[in-house]
């Protein structure tokens, strides 16, 4: 098994998602007390987020690139980034070390194709949802991603930042949520990506008739795959 390198903290939250989704995928595959050989390098967020509301993403890119090469010092052999808007400095991540960055669009993708699906409904924090550097990798591949409206962007963000990020699920945020989620189809969405690691324990499979695409689901598990 290949070490797993796992930059977190963007929230704990997440990085408890991705944990427990990195050992029991293990487990699925090999069974009896198998766990993930992982590190997790957890930074703050309040950090992040300080420099991510002020547009310095000059500071997030040093912050997560350091996290990258500690990992890749303490012996991974590929790095996964438990957080979509983490991404956005994906590229400059990746040129800081040796080993693979596994990207979280690539799985989405590749789980998209496998659906025969070409048009889908993209939820997250207000920077996955507005900035190029998530939706521009899917619509290169031919994927056209329909996003919210303004107004149900700043719901979405604020259900995540307000109570997924400080472990709290409730009936009035899912269902807000859900009620977005059901304009999006109405738009033409022929599936819903997750794109936030804390809506996959908001939002679930039979909630929807339209298919629900975890992203954290497909990149541990593509990480996994890749580490066995």
């Amino acid at each position: 098994m290949k070490r797993i390198g796992v930059i977190g903290g963007m929230t704990w939250e997440s990085t408890l998602v991705y944990y427990q989704m990195l050992n029991e995928y293990v487990n699925k595959q090999l069974g009896d007390y198998h766990s993930a050989d992982c590190l997790i390098y957890n930074v703050n967020f309040q950090d992040i987020e300080r420099y991510q509301s002020k547009g310095r993403w000059d500071q997030v890119d040093r912050l997560l690139s350091h996290a990258a090469v500690v990992l890749e010092g303490g012996g991974a052999k590929s790095i996964v980034i438990a957080s979509n808007t983490g991404h956005k400095v994906a590229e400059s991540i990746q040129r800081h070390v040796k080993i693979p960055l596994l990207h979280i669009v690539d799985p989405l993708k590749e789980a998209l194709d496998e659906a025969q699906i070409s048009e889908v409904g993209l939820l997250g924090t207000t920077f996955t949802m507005e900035d190029p550097f998530y939706k521009d990798r899917l619509e290169a591949e031919g994927f056209r991603v329909i996003v919210p409206d303004e107004r149900d962007r700043q719901t979405v963000n604020d259900v995540i930042f307000d109570e997924l990020y400080k472990g709290h699920i409730t009936e009035t945020g899912k269902y807000a949520v859900l009620d977005i989620i059901e304009k999006l189809t109405a738009q033409g969405a022929e599936g819903i990506v997750l794109g936030n690691a804390g809506l996959g324990r908001l939002v679930k499979q039979n909630d929807l008739l339209a298919p629900v695409f975890d992203t954290a689901a497909l990149h541990t598990k593509k990480a996994v795959d890749l580490s066995l």
